[in-house]
């Protein structure tokens, strides 16, 4: 069920298990490029994205700095797909440490 994985990634992240939730949200990334779901319900796909962005924050924490590059250019991946959608959570989503 995509709201329940959904439910759990925000979980794993309240539980500062960053790394467990990006596992779980990017399987929903490709959820919803796979079906489209940006076409059905933009909120969901939109709610999802954040969610991501904030595990890869999260996850760059006592990282190396390869790694560190890698999650911010994730992370800038998909600031560009909430951009497209939602420019002002794209914005917002920005500007949180």
């Amino acid at each position: 069920n995509f709201l329940r994985s959904a439910a759990i990634g925000d979980l794993l992240i309240r539980a500062k298990q960053p790394d467990l939730a990006i596992a779980v949200l990017e399987t929903l990334d490709e959820k919803i490029e796979e079906y489209n779901l940006i076409q059905w319900d933009h909120t969901i796909a939109v709610d999802t994205w954040a969610s991501l962005v904030q595990a890869y924050k999260a996850a760059k924490q006592n990282k190396q700095p390869n790694v560190i590059a890698m999650l911010h250019e994730k992370q800038n991946t998909i600031l560009k797909k909430i951009s497209l959608v939602d420019p002002g959570k794209a914005c917002q989503l920005n500007k949180i440490t």
